[in-house]
Protein backbone atom coordinates (compact mmCIF):
# COMPACT_ATOMS: atom_id res chain seq x y z
CA UNK A 1 0.00 0.00 0.00
CA UNK A 2 1.86 3.54 -1.01
CA UNK A 3 2.97 5.72 2.00
CA UNK A 4 1.06 8.90 1.62
CA UNK A 5 3.91 11.59 0.99
CA UNK A 6 3.26 14.01 3.39
CA UNK A 7 4.49 11.12 5.58
CA UNK A 8 7.11 10.45 3.56
CA UNK A 9 8.82 14.40 4.23
CA UNK A 10 8.09 14.21 7.07
CA UNK A 11 11.10 11.66 8.21
CA UNK A 12 14.36 12.19 6.90
CA UNK A 13 15.98 10.57 3.56
CA UNK A 14 13.20 8.50 2.90
CA UNK A 15 13.13 6.78 6.08
CA UNK A 16 9.18 5.16 6.70
CA UNK A 17 7.49 4.87 10.03
CA UNK A 18 7.28 1.71 11.89
CA UNK A 19 4.48 0.32 13.30
CA UNK A 20 2.77 2.02 16.52
CA UNK A 21 4.26 0.28 19.47
CA UNK A 22 2.05 -2.17 20.82
CA UNK A 23 0.67 -1.14 24.61
CA UNK A 24 1.71 -2.74 27.61
CA UNK A 25 0.19 -5.64 29.10
CA UNK A 26 -0.63 -5.72 32.48
CA UNK A 27 0.98 -9.02 34.25
CA UNK A 28 -1.90 -11.67 34.31
CA UNK A 29 -0.24 -13.39 37.99
CA UNK A 30 0.06 -9.74 39.45
CA UNK A 31 -3.42 -8.88 38.38
CA UNK A 32 -4.69 -12.39 40.16
CA UNK A 33 -2.61 -11.53 43.31
CA UNK A 34 -3.84 -8.10 43.79
CA UNK A 35 -7.78 -9.49 43.65
CA UNK A 36 -6.53 -12.27 46.32
CA UNK A 37 -4.99 -9.87 48.43
CA UNK A 38 -8.27 -7.57 47.93
CA UNK A 39 -10.43 -10.23 49.13
CA UNK A 40 -8.22 -11.51 52.12
CA UNK A 41 -7.75 -8.08 53.22
CA UNK A 42 -11.64 -7.65 52.97
CA UNK A 43 -12.30 -11.02 54.78
CA UNK A 44 -10.28 -10.50 58.18
CA UNK A 45 -12.23 -7.67 59.60
CA UNK A 46 -15.25 -9.35 58.62
CA UNK A 47 -14.28 -12.49 60.29
CA UNK A 48 -13.49 -10.32 63.41
CA UNK A 49 -16.04 -7.75 63.24
CA UNK A 50 -19.16 -9.80 62.05
CA UNK A 51 -18.38 -13.73 62.42
CA UNK A 52 -17.30 -13.77 66.13
CA UNK A 53 -19.93 -11.80 67.32
CA UNK A 54 -22.31 -14.34 65.71
CA UNK A 55 -20.08 -17.09 66.85
CA UNK A 56 -20.42 -15.71 70.72
CA UNK A 57 -23.54 -17.04 71.71
CA UNK A 58 -24.54 -19.64 73.79
CA UNK A 59 -25.35 -22.57 72.27
CA UNK A 60 -29.21 -23.84 72.33
CA UNK A 61 -28.63 -27.84 71.61
CA UNK A 62 -26.92 -28.12 75.12
CA UNK A 63 -27.47 -31.12 76.88
CA UNK A 64 -25.33 -31.58 79.83
CA UNK A 65 -25.34 -33.46 83.38
CA UNK A 66 -23.01 -32.03 86.43
CA UNK A 67 -22.51 -33.71 89.55
CA UNK A 68 -21.61 -32.74 92.66
CA UNK A 69 -20.64 -34.91 95.47
CA UNK A 70 -19.73 -34.99 99.41
CA UNK A 71 -21.06 -35.33 102.64
CA UNK A 72 -23.44 -33.64 105.21
CA UNK A 73 -27.20 -34.26 107.34
CA UNK A 74 -30.96 -34.00 105.75
CA UNK A 75 -33.87 -33.85 107.17
CA UNK A 76 -35.87 -36.80 106.08
CA UNK A 77 -39.48 -36.75 105.96
CA UNK A 78 -40.53 -39.85 106.63
CA UNK A 79 -38.48 -40.35 109.79
CA UNK A 80 -39.43 -36.76 110.61
CA UNK A 81 -35.44 -36.37 112.08
CA UNK A 82 -32.54 -35.33 111.19
CA UNK A 83 -30.78 -37.80 109.00
CA UNK A 84 -26.68 -38.74 110.57
CA UNK A 85 -23.83 -37.22 108.51
CA UNK A 86 -24.03 -39.50 104.90
CA UNK A 87 -23.04 -39.27 101.49
CA UNK A 88 -24.74 -36.59 99.35
CA UNK A 89 -25.36 -36.14 95.44
CA UNK A 90 -26.72 -33.05 93.94
CA UNK A 91 -27.27 -33.39 90.07
CA UNK A 92 -28.19 -31.02 87.39
CA UNK A 93 -29.05 -31.90 84.23
CA UNK A 94 -29.31 -28.70 81.74
CA UNK A 95 -31.58 -29.57 78.54
CA UNK A 96 -31.81 -26.66 75.94
CA UNK A 97 -35.00 -25.93 74.66
CA UNK A 98 -34.44 -25.96 70.76
CA UNK A 99 -38.22 -25.27 69.52
CA UNK A 100 -38.49 -22.56 71.57
CA UNK A 101 -34.98 -20.45 71.71
CA UNK A 102 -33.85 -18.49 68.73
CA UNK A 103 -31.33 -16.61 67.06
CA UNK A 104 -30.74 -14.14 70.49
CA UNK A 105 -32.87 -16.22 73.05
CA UNK A 106 -31.42 -19.25 74.77
CA UNK A 107 -34.41 -21.38 76.83
CA UNK A 108 -33.15 -24.14 79.23
CA UNK A 109 -34.87 -26.64 80.92
CA UNK A 110 -33.32 -27.11 84.49
CA UNK A 111 -33.92 -29.89 87.07
CA UNK A 112 -32.04 -30.14 90.03
CA UNK A 113 -32.14 -33.02 92.48
CA UNK A 114 -30.36 -33.86 95.91
CA UNK A 115 -30.26 -37.46 97.02
CA UNK A 116 -28.32 -39.94 99.71
CA UNK A 117 -27.49 -43.56 99.13
CA UNK A 118 -31.13 -44.47 99.71
CA UNK A 119 -32.81 -42.14 96.98
CA UNK A 120 -29.87 -42.75 94.26
CA UNK A 121 -30.43 -45.54 92.96
CA UNK A 122 -34.27 -44.96 92.31
CA UNK A 123 -33.88 -43.03 89.52
CA UNK A 124 -36.92 -41.02 89.81
CA UNK A 125 -36.21 -37.39 91.29
CA UNK A 126 -39.65 -37.27 92.27
CA UNK A 127 -38.28 -39.75 95.20
CA UNK A 128 -35.40 -37.48 95.82
CA UNK A 129 -34.34 -35.53 98.95
CA UNK A 130 -34.75 -31.99 97.55
CA UNK A 131 -36.12 -31.60 93.51
CA UNK A 132 -36.65 -28.45 91.85
CA UNK A 133 -37.09 -27.82 88.06
CA UNK A 134 -36.88 -24.52 86.61
CA UNK A 135 -36.57 -22.71 83.36
CA UNK A 136 -33.77 -20.30 82.28
CA UNK A 137 -34.34 -17.88 78.88
CA UNK A 138 -31.01 -15.58 78.46
CA UNK A 139 -29.71 -13.22 75.68
CA UNK A 140 -27.24 -15.53 73.77
CA UNK A 141 -24.89 -12.31 73.58
CA UNK A 142 -25.01 -11.39 76.77
CA UNK A 143 -25.81 -13.77 79.58
CA UNK A 144 -28.56 -11.47 80.94
CA UNK A 145 -32.00 -13.05 81.69
CA UNK A 146 -35.09 -12.51 79.06
CA UNK A 147 -38.15 -12.88 80.88
CA UNK A 148 -40.28 -14.61 78.62
CA UNK A 149 -41.17 -18.08 77.04
CA UNK A 150 -42.19 -19.18 80.58
CA UNK A 151 -39.19 -18.58 82.67
CA UNK A 152 -39.27 -20.04 85.92
CA UNK A 153 -39.03 -18.66 88.40
CA UNK A 154 -37.73 -14.84 87.63
CA UNK A 155 -34.30 -14.76 87.51
CA UNK A 156 -31.73 -11.96 87.77
CA UNK A 157 -28.01 -11.12 87.77
CA UNK A 158 -25.54 -11.84 85.19
CA UNK A 159 -24.98 -15.56 85.71
CA UNK A 160 -26.16 -18.94 86.36
CA UNK A 161 -25.22 -22.10 84.46
CA UNK A 162 -22.59 -20.17 82.90
CA UNK A 163 -20.76 -16.67 82.94
CA UNK A 164 -20.93 -13.96 80.09
CA UNK A 165 -18.05 -14.38 77.13
CA UNK A 166 -15.10 -12.65 77.63
CA UNK A 167 -14.79 -12.14 81.23
CA UNK A 168 -13.20 -9.09 83.65
CA UNK A 169 -11.91 -9.26 86.78
CA UNK A 170 -14.66 -8.08 88.56
CA UNK A 171 -17.21 -8.68 90.87
CA UNK A 172 -20.58 -10.58 89.06
CA UNK A 173 -23.99 -11.12 90.22
CA UNK A 174 -24.78 -14.69 90.91
CA UNK A 175 -28.07 -16.05 90.94
CA UNK A 176 -28.81 -18.89 93.78
CA UNK A 177 -31.49 -20.86 93.36
CA UNK A 178 -31.85 -21.44 96.94
CA UNK A 179 -32.27 -17.52 97.95
CA UNK A 180 -34.03 -16.65 95.28
CA UNK A 181 -32.22 -13.64 93.84
CA UNK A 182 -28.54 -12.92 93.15
CA UNK A 183 -25.14 -12.87 95.19
CA UNK A 184 -22.25 -10.98 94.45
CA UNK A 185 -19.59 -13.01 93.81
CA UNK A 186 -15.68 -11.41 93.86
CA UNK A 187 -13.21 -12.38 91.88
CA UNK A 188 -10.32 -14.39 93.64
CA UNK A 189 -7.87 -14.72 91.22
CA UNK A 190 -6.72 -17.37 88.67
CA UNK A 191 -6.62 -21.30 88.82
CA UNK A 192 -6.19 -23.89 86.77
CA UNK A 193 -8.47 -27.25 86.25
CA UNK A 194 -6.95 -29.79 84.26
CA UNK A 195 -4.26 -27.35 82.64
CA UNK A 196 -6.25 -24.79 81.55
CA UNK A 197 -6.55 -21.38 83.56
CA UNK A 198 -9.80 -19.43 84.65
CA UNK A 199 -10.76 -16.42 86.97
CA UNK A 200 -12.60 -17.84 90.31
CA UNK A 201 -15.17 -15.99 92.14
CA UNK A 202 -16.55 -16.67 95.16
CA UNK A 203 -18.49 -15.60 98.23
CA UNK A 204 -19.62 -16.08 101.87
CA UNK A 205 -23.72 -15.38 102.32
CA UNK A 206 -24.88 -14.95 106.12
CA UNK A 207 -28.27 -16.15 106.98
CA UNK A 208 -31.10 -15.08 105.01
CA UNK A 209 -34.98 -15.58 105.31
CA UNK A 210 -35.88 -17.13 102.41
CA UNK A 211 -39.48 -18.48 103.12
CA UNK A 212 -41.79 -20.15 105.87
CA UNK A 213 -42.64 -23.52 106.77
CA UNK A 214 -45.14 -25.25 108.72
CA UNK A 215 -43.64 -28.08 110.96
CA UNK A 216 -44.84 -30.02 114.05
CA UNK A 217 -44.07 -27.96 117.42
CA UNK A 218 -41.44 -30.97 119.32
CA UNK A 219 -39.22 -31.10 115.98
CA UNK A 220 -38.32 -27.37 117.49
CA UNK A 221 -38.18 -28.31 121.03
CA UNK A 222 -41.94 -27.14 121.29
CA UNK A 223 -43.75 -29.83 122.32
CA UNK A 224 -46.85 -27.97 123.69
CA UNK A 225 -47.73 -26.85 119.77
CA UNK A 226 -49.04 -29.22 117.65
CA UNK A 227 -47.89 -27.47 114.65
CA UNK A 228 -45.33 -24.30 114.48
CA UNK A 229 -44.93 -21.56 111.26
CA UNK A 230 -41.26 -21.56 111.04
CA UNK A 231 -38.89 -19.67 109.16
CA UNK A 232 -36.95 -20.91 106.91
CA UNK A 233 -33.19 -19.91 106.51
CA UNK A 234 -30.44 -19.99 104.06
CA UNK A 235 -26.48 -19.24 104.61
CA UNK A 236 -23.74 -20.77 102.57
CA UNK A 237 -20.32 -21.04 104.07
CA UNK A 238 -18.84 -20.57 101.05
CA UNK A 239 -19.59 -20.72 97.46
CA UNK A 240 -16.85 -20.39 94.72
CA UNK A 241 -16.57 -21.37 91.07
CA UNK A 242 -13.84 -21.17 88.70
CA UNK A 243 -14.75 -19.89 85.00
CA UNK A 244 -13.16 -20.37 81.68
CA UNK A 245 -12.80 -16.21 80.61
CA UNK A 246 -13.43 -16.73 77.36
CA UNK A 247 -16.34 -19.13 77.12
CA UNK A 248 -17.79 -17.89 80.21
CA UNK A 249 -18.07 -21.81 81.01
CA UNK A 250 -18.44 -22.73 84.72
CA UNK A 251 -15.00 -25.55 85.08
CA UNK A 252 -15.40 -26.31 88.60
CA UNK A 253 -17.66 -25.53 91.57
CA UNK A 254 -17.86 -25.96 95.30
CA UNK A 255 -20.82 -25.11 97.53
CA UNK A 256 -21.17 -25.26 101.39
CA UNK A 257 -25.46 -25.11 101.97
CA UNK A 258 -26.91 -24.42 105.20
CA UNK A 259 -30.83 -24.52 105.32
CA UNK A 260 -32.51 -24.23 109.16
CA UNK A 261 -35.41 -23.40 110.55
CA UNK A 262 -36.06 -20.27 113.22
CA UNK A 263 -38.72 -19.06 114.83
CA UNK A 264 -37.59 -15.21 114.74
CA UNK A 265 -34.50 -13.54 113.00
CA UNK A 266 -32.37 -12.64 116.21
CA UNK A 267 -33.28 -16.49 117.25
CA UNK A 268 -31.07 -19.93 116.75
CA UNK A 269 -31.41 -22.12 114.18
CA UNK A 270 -33.79 -24.99 115.57
CA UNK A 271 -33.57 -27.22 113.17
CA UNK A 272 -31.35 -27.97 110.03
CA UNK A 273 -32.90 -28.97 107.09
CA UNK A 274 -29.89 -29.23 105.20
CA UNK A 275 -26.42 -29.10 106.17
CA UNK A 276 -23.72 -29.88 103.66
CA UNK A 277 -20.33 -29.29 101.82
CA UNK A 278 -20.36 -30.32 97.66
CA UNK A 279 -18.01 -30.09 94.92
CA UNK A 280 -18.00 -31.07 90.95
CA UNK A 281 -16.88 -34.63 90.56
CA UNK A 282 -13.75 -35.23 88.29
CA UNK A 283 -15.59 -36.14 85.61
CA UNK A 284 -17.81 -33.42 85.54
CA UNK A 285 -14.89 -30.77 85.70
CA UNK A 286 -13.68 -32.78 82.64
CA UNK A 287 -16.73 -32.57 80.53
CA UNK A 288 -16.79 -28.87 81.53
CA UNK A 289 -13.11 -28.21 80.50
CA UNK A 290 -13.34 -30.16 77.15
CA UNK A 291 -16.49 -28.38 76.20
CA UNK A 292 -14.49 -25.00 77.01
CA UNK A 293 -11.52 -25.86 74.87
CA UNK A 294 -13.67 -26.48 72.22
CA UNK A 295 -15.32 -23.41 72.48
CA UNK A 296 -12.44 -21.68 73.00
CA UNK A 297 -10.41 -23.26 69.84
CA UNK A 298 -13.56 -21.68 67.65
CA UNK A 299 -13.60 -18.60 69.22
CA UNK A 300 -9.33 -18.18 68.95
CA UNK A 301 -9.71 -19.49 65.26
CA UNK A 302 -12.73 -16.70 64.37
CA UNK A 303 -11.47 -14.13 66.09
CA UNK A 304 -7.48 -14.12 65.77
CA UNK A 305 -5.94 -16.56 64.46
CA UNK A 306 -8.10 -16.61 60.98
CA UNK A 307 -8.05 -12.87 60.78
CA UNK A 308 -4.19 -12.64 61.51
CA UNK A 309 -3.57 -15.16 58.68
CA UNK A 310 -5.81 -13.28 56.68
CA UNK A 311 -4.43 -10.11 56.79
CA UNK A 312 -0.71 -11.01 56.39
CA UNK A 313 -1.32 -13.33 53.10
CA UNK A 314 -2.85 -10.00 51.92
CA UNK A 315 -0.63 -8.32 52.34
CA UNK A 316 2.04 -10.63 50.63
CA UNK A 317 -0.09 -11.32 47.61
CA UNK A 318 -0.33 -7.10 47.92
CA UNK A 319 3.23 -6.66 47.40
CA UNK A 320 4.32 -9.67 45.30
CA UNK A 321 1.34 -8.41 42.84
CA UNK A 322 3.16 -4.78 42.64
CA UNK A 323 6.21 -6.28 42.71
CA UNK A 324 5.33 -8.41 39.36
CA UNK A 325 3.59 -4.90 38.08
CA UNK A 326 6.36 -3.29 38.32
CA UNK A 327 9.03 -5.24 36.73
CA UNK A 328 6.04 -5.69 33.73
CA UNK A 329 6.02 -1.68 33.93
CA UNK A 330 9.87 -1.67 33.50
CA UNK A 331 10.14 -3.82 30.54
Amino acid sequence: MPVPTDQILDHPAGELPGPAPAPRRLSRTGLALTAVAAFLLVLAPLLHWYALPNLRKTPIDTNTTTVFTGSGTVFDTKAVAVSPVQDLTLTRRVVGNVALSGPTRAVMDISTQIDTAATRGLHDPRKSVQWTVERWVTDRSTNLPLHSHGESPVFSGEAYLKFPFGLAKRPYAYWDSTLGGTVTLDFQGTATVNGRTGYRYGAVLGATKVGTQQVPGKLLGLADRSQVVADRYYANGGFSVTVDPVTGTVMDARTQPLVTLRTSADGPDLLALLRADLTMTAESRDGQVRTAQAAGRKLGLVGTTAPVAATTAGLVCLLAAGGLLRRRASR
